[in-house]
């Protein structure tokens, strides 16, 4: 699990990820990062799914409805936590 501070640098960790055949990329994605990096992580066949960590459930519907890859929002850290696990 990494951490990124901003898209390029998620980017650049995915097209490494890619470069050694790794095609099963999950996020963790905050609500209130830009449209720009949900955009990015629908584009990328390599990233399977994203979970959304999310306060807000109306922002929450509103991303998974533009987004399909987010399949999960979790409203709390326990339900982040349990997901990383099953993951």
């Amino acid at each position: 699990m990494n951490g990124f501070a901003d898209l390029a640098a998620l980017q650049k960790e995915v097209e490494t990820l890619e470069m050694t055949g790794k095609y099963r990329i999950r996020a963790i994605c905050s609500a209130s990062l830009d449209d720009e990096v949900y955009r990015y992580i629908q584009s990328k066949f390599s990233m399977d799914r994203a979970m959304l960590f999310c306060g807000n459930k109306t922002k929450a519907s509103i991303l998974m409805r533009d987004f399909s890859k987010i399949k999960i929002p979790c409203f709390g850290y326990p339900e982040v936590i349990r997901l990383v696990k099953q993951w």
